[in-house]
């Protein structure tokens, strides 16, 4: 389809500065491509200044020198010296350039909504009455800290966000509370708990027994093999759930304290691998995971079967008709990267972010393991499983039964183990791609964790992150947006919503030249980049309308929805139902939208959109193969036009003929399509367009 908008249209203007007093509204920070000169404002003699704010609203957090010298620092947003919760800015200075560039987001206009910075609720107070939540006397690891917080569409306010562990036997947990501080009031409330030189024997039965001080390095314990090195202290629980302080000592030089459960000496094996990831960060990073000293609580309580995170500490229990002991190299990996999770980006364990948060961890798991040996397996917690054969699996996660691997697969009701499928099969792609390995892969994901991610970025803001990060690190950006396409996952760029207009209009992919002018005219229009608020934005944003009505009115769209009599809007409801998602509208849809469009609610123009929007949105189970159907459609697509990049290819993507082959292709495509596994089909399609050309 030939774009021919007129070009020439201007960014919307950054509001720099605020006057007068007025509600608190978020605002992006898009300066990291071609236009971040422009828009800082010249003469401003800080980056606060430049983004409107205050001198003394902004906190560096911390910074990151890469190997090609630029210079990365993360800041944090603060209103009166509280924390803006999810506003960060990012600042990038190169030694060739005078002036930094910035990305992120900041909320402007605070005073507004939240003039008084006191809380009416004290620290102590409002941790008493998360505490009274609960019911339980014995709390460990009490943390509160004060936040200004704005929701979509709605005031800022003043939060605290409350959390403490709960011991409790074998079911420990780790409450969280986002609540308002001046009325008590809960807004938010999850469970947090994050899980998953001497000698002596490792292993287990499944694995089978090996010795640290042969197999693998020895054991870094102190000069009288007291299990505390400075960085690791391994302290033996005894099947407690006191908070113990006393490291494990052993009679040196051998330590073969305790067999249990078909392992070992799980000691041996947390101490070892708990120190072994310590050794990865500083290696790769030059950094250490955690602030403070890895504390590791082996054979916690009694049948545990579990290892997690508490917020201070790491809890590993024995295992016992699941699991073996969980003192795995992944798993322990695993349990410490919730820890620089927390200290980083913050990513709350619920949502998309908690999919994000857990997903990081399995990449760690993988990393450790690649660190070790080269090598990986892209299997979670296989040496410590009993019933099965691993916990998760990163190259194919529904084996388990359970674990998403596209977005279109997603539920609400979802546990965050589940939808971290979705970013751990995005990390084996990215991770076994031409050029990449592990720890390139893990690289990324690391500096994304500390420099982009906030408490609640979504799967396509995180992603966002992850291609920052390979493009400071001059590493193929093209390579990380592959894989995030694959599992229905884009960086908040254009590139998804064209796609969807394509698909919605003409039932094909779009070409490159197509996708980069349509890019193009939705910047100059400052168009919403998600699907349902770019229809909204259809009666407001004359360059939003004349999008849509120049896809609805061009030639393609026309032949795929016939003129039809005056006020029959049947065959255009099945036709795009068809093109969609593969099939006819049911009864039900084709009354639904006849109705709209007869009313008036909808429209010739707007109708292909608004029905593809309905069902990616729809929380409805009997709309999900649906919304499978156009989210699997849209990553092919996004596959398919990124693979025409030969000048062959660019030239035979022009004609109704090819038009047409691509369309027939992306019809193949449905619910149970596996895009990466789809790919031989992508290329043999441009193949034959290419042949007939």
């Amino acid at each position: 389809m030939q774009a021919t908008l007129k070009k020439g249209a201007v960014w919307a203007a950054f509001a720099l500065g605020t006057t007068g007093v007025q509600a608190a509204s978020r605002i992006d920070i898009d300066t990291l491509v071609s236009k971040s000169d422009a828009m800082l404002a010249k003469g401003a003699p800080t980056i606060a200044e430049k983004l409107g704010l205050s001198n003394g609203d902004l906190k560096t957090l911390h910074s990151q020198t890469l190997p090609n010298g630029k210079i990365i620092t993360k800041y944090q947003q603060l209103y009166r010296g509280i924390p803006v919760l999810n506003s960060n800015v990012v600042e990038y200075r190169e030694s060739s350039k005078a002036a930094p560039s910035l990305s992120g987001t900041v909320v402007q206009g605070i005073a507004g909504d939240v003039p008084a910075a006191t809380p009416q609720l004290s620290s102590p107070a409002i941790l008493n009455l998360a505490k009274s939540k609960v019911a339980k006397s014995r709390l460990e690891e009490e943390q509160v800290q004060l936040y200004v917080y704005l929701e979509d569409r709605q005031a800022a306010r003043l939060v605290y966000l409350v959390s403490f562990f709960l011991p409790n036997g074998k079911q420990p947990s780790r409450p969280f509370f986002l609540m308002d501080a001046n009325t008590g009031e809960v807004l938010q409330q999850w469970d947090g708990l994050a899980y998953a030189k001497a000698g002596g024997p490792g292993g287990n039965t499944k694995v089978g027994q090996y010795e640290f001080g042969v197999n693998y390095a020895s054991l870094d314990v102190s000069n009288n093999c007291t299990m505390d090195n400075g960085s690791v202290k391994t302290i033996n629980q005894n099947n407690s759930t006191d908070n113990l302080e006393t490291a494990f000592q052993f009679a040196c030089p051998r330590n073969t304290f305790k067999a249990v459960n078909g392992a070992y000496a799980p000691l041996n094996d947390a101490h070892f691998f708990g120190n072994a990831t310590i050794k990865m960060y500083r290696d790769w990073f030059g950094l250490s995971p955690l602030p403070q000293q890895l504390v590791m609580r082996v054979h916690y309580a009694q049948g545990f079967e579990g290892a997690a995170w508490t917020g201070g500490s790491i809890i590993i229990g024995d295992g016992y008709n699941r699991f073996y002991p969980l003192v795995s190299a992944d798993v322990l990996a695993h349990e410490i990267s919730h820890g620089f999770t927390e200290q980083n980006a913050k990513l709350l364990y619920r949502s998309q972010a908690g999919g994000m948060n857990e997903a990081f961890s399995d990449m760690a798991g993988e990393a450790l393991e690649y660190y070790l040996t080269d090598r990986n397996d892209f299997k979670v917690g296989v040496s410590i499983t009993k019933t099965v054969d691993a916990l998760r699996y990163m190259d194919n996660p529904p084996l388990d039964g359970r674990s998403k691997i596209h977005v279109s697969d997603m539920l609400p009701s979802d546990s965050v183990h589940y939808i971290s499928g979705i970013y751990n099969k995005a990390f084996h792609l990215l991770a076994t791609s031409p050029g990449w390995n592990t720890r390139k892969a893990f690289e990324v994901m690391v500096d994304a964790n500390r420099l982009y991610w906030t408490p609640s970025s979504t799967f396509n803001e995180g992603a966002c992150g992850v291609e920052q990060a390979a493009g400071n690190r001059e590493y193929s950006v093209s390579q990380v947006s592959t894989a995030f396409n694959a599992v229905g996952v884009n960086c908040d760029n254009y590139k998804w919503l064209v796609e969807q207009l394509y698909l919605a209009y003409t039932g094909r992919p779009g070409e490159p030249a197509g996708l980069s002018l349509w890019t193009e005219h939705l910047q100059a229009a400052a168009a919403p980049k998600k699907l349902a608020q770019f229809i909204e934005a259809y009666s407001s944003n004359p360059g939003v309308k004349a999008i849509v009505d120049r896809f609805a009115q061009n030639p393609e769209s026309l032949a795929l929805y016939p003129a039809e009599p005056a006020g029959s809007y049947d065959g255009l409801i099945t036709a795009v139902f068809q093109n969609a998602f593969g099939r006819p509208a049911d009864a039900a849809n084709s009354a639904l939208w006849s109705g709209k469009l007869q009313s008036g609610q909808s429209s010739r123009n707007l109708a292909p959109i608004q029905i593809l929007a309905d069902a990616l949105t729809s929380r409805n189970a009997d709309r999900k193969n649906d919304a499978l159907a156009a989210g699997k459609k849209i990553s092919v697509s996004l596959r398919f036009t990124a693979n025409v990049n030969e000048p062959a290819e660019i030239a035979a993507y022009s004609t109704p003929l090819a038009n047409s082959k691509a369309r027939n292709m992306l019809k193949t495509v449905n619910a149970t399509t596996q895009v990466q596994d789809f790919v031989p089909a992508i290329d043999a399609a441009i193949a034959d367009i290419v042949a007939k050309h």
